[in-house]
């Protein structure tokens, strides 16, 4: 499934007002039929629309427990009439249409959407940290992200664009 809109800015550096931004992953099952069923189900909904999404990477997990299967990873942003609390429920709604399972921290799941980020928002509170805070420090985040807006400017990293914040990260692992 691939969703491209022609109008689409690569070069912004925040992101608007009525747009989020979605990160989509999947260890179990059939993922890109997961990661399609998402992408569909957040089109489908009345209050959104996706406007583009990235390539689906294969990624080793993160901070999962041993034996946690490869994942299929992605991101898209999604232009929205929700607030950010709605949206979050919309996300935590597909992932359980999908079957998640919030059983074991950071463990399997057959469908993983998190709320990177919406706007230029900052929140930490009412259960809702925006932008995520730990997406800046996530390479199989941040590679889905430079495809789309290498430009944007990521607030929890000193403001540096993606692309700069990307290849900070790779030059520190190479050290």
């Amino acid at each position: 499934m691939t969703h491209n809109d022609s109008t689409f800015d690569p070069k912004l550096e925040s992101l608007p007002r009525d747009v989020a931004l979605i990160g989509l992953g999947s260890n179990l099952g059939d993922r890109r039929a997961l990661l399609d069923a998402a992408i569909s189900g957040l089109d489908a909904h009345e209050a959104c629309r996706v406007i583009i999404v990235s390539n689906l990477l294969e990624t080793e997990p993160v901070d999962s427990p041993d034996g946690s299967g490869r994942f299929l990873n992605g991101v898209l942003l999604l232009q929205t009439n929700l607030n950010p609390k709605d949206l979050l429920r919309l996300l935590h709604r597909l992932e359980a249409d999908q079957g998640r399972v919030r059983e074991v921290f950071h463990g399997p799941r057959t469908l993983d959407l998190d709320l990177l980020a919406f706007g230029e928002v900052y929140q930490d509170g009412d259960g809702l940290v925006l932008p995520h805070p730990r997406m800046h420090n996530r390479l199989f985040v941040l590679d889905s992200v430079v495809e789309l807006c290498p430009a944007m400017k990521l607030a929890r990293a000193d403001h540096q664009s993606v692309r700069a914040r990307r290849q900070f990260l790779l030059s520190s692992q190479a050290h």
